[in-house]
């Protein structure tokens, strides 16, 4: 049976995982990711891992209607990989503190 001192380190631990989580999700909600085009004509702009902002190129209008939207699906598709990488890279160090509450629950 844990001690009443290993059950405030863990509620110590599950407020700052709590706060970590709040303060993650709000720079997330902030931050800008960009994803271009193959033919560099398309750029789309994502924050919060929705789309923000979508800018075209003239000349891309020049090619047939699926041309131009397989660019910017592309565009898109790398704004999201670029969105996920952000988030990934900021949410990694908290696994240890998953790991270390799961753990402790056992």
């Amino acid at each position: 049976m844990p001690s009443p001192e290993e059950f405030r380190q863990l509620a110590d631990r599950v407020r700052r995982f709590t706060a970590d989580t709040q303060s993650i999700r709000a720079e997330y909600d902030r931050a800008e990711v960009s994803g271009v085009s193959p033919d560099g004509a398309v750029r789309v702009t994502m924050r919060g891992g929705r789309i923000a902002g979508l800018d075209m190129d003239p000349s891309v209008l020049n090619h047939d209607n699926v041309y131009v939207a397989n660019q910017v699906l592309a565009a898109i598709r790398r704004a999201e990989d670029q969105s996920a990488e952000f988030l990934g890279s900021r949410t990694a160090p908290m696994n240890d503190a998953v790991t270390e509450i799961r753990n402790f629950l056992r």
